[in-house]
């Protein structure tokens, strides 16, 4: 990825993560928050901007769980 790649990564995760944000009163899927997680950091290593609509709704669900707080955290970073 120290080639560069870190755009590409972020175009793939942009594109699969709105996909996969489950729907109101819906379980995220397996793993949804460490994915997030690798898009936060894409995100910042690429200076990414931009809100993703589906993160932002996940972002604002009540609670504390993993998939929450680092959906939180990504869209602060696409909207600062």
């Amino acid at each position: 990825m120290e080639s560069g790649a870190y755009a590409d990564v972020w175009r793939i995760l942009a594109a699969a993560l709105p996909v996969l944000c489950p729907e109101p009163g819906e379980r995220p899927v397996h793993g949804l928050d460490r994915l997030i997680a690798l898009g936060l950091r894409t995100a910042r290593w690429t200076g990414a901007r931009g809100a993703i609509p589906e993160i932002g709704e996940l972002a604002a669900r009540p609670g504390s769980s993993n998939t929450v707080r680092e959906a939180r955290a990504l869209a602060a970073q696409l909207t600062d």
